[in-house]
């Protein structure tokens, strides 16, 4: 009996360490925001005078499957495209007004500026919920510059 309890509690300890340790992976179908990025920059939809904006994610365990990027690509003042990114594609465009009553990215960066990835971002944040007693099953992210000249800054 004694053999069959340590084994019980020896398999209940293994479980317990994939499970830990596959919390750390990405989800399957999952991509940073850098790669999502990248994908935006690299596909030529930016055109010679699109910048980067800021970019929102849904949903992530630990990083959302996809991504939606504001950009400022069109010519017009007020007009912005905002690209669904997901698995290194751009699946959809659609364009946006710039809308006073709401509060949307204005100050343009690249993806050399991010110095810290969602990846990161996510494990941080799940650290400090972690200390705090806080739990939950999914995170939402955004991008963003708040002031001109600093590097963009997640929130989670």
């Amino acid at each position: 009996m004694k053999t069959f309890c340590r084994s019980a509690a020896s398999l209940l300890i293994g479980i317990l360490l994939i499970s830990l340790a596959s919390a750390d992976e990405k989800s399957p179908g999952s991509q940073s925001g850098a790669e999502a990025l990248r994908t935006v920059e690299k596909s030529g939809d930016l055109g010679k005078a699109g910048q980067i904006l800021g970019m929102v994610g849904f949903f992530g365990e630990p990083e959302p499957v996809q991504w939606l990027v504001l950009t400022d690509q069109e010519k017009k003042p007020g007009a912005l495209i905002e690209l669904v990114v997901r698995d290194g594609e751009i699946l959809a465009k659609r364009k946006v007004k710039r809308d006073a009553s709401r509060d949307m990215p204005s100050i343009p960066f690249a993806s050399g500026q991010i110095r810290i990835n969602s990846g990161e971002a996510s494990r941080t944040a799940g650290d400090l919920a972690r200390d705090k007693g806080i739990s939950f099953s999914t995170m939402h992210f955004q991008l963003r510059c708040r002031d001109q000249g600093n590097e963009p800054v997640w929130t989670i």
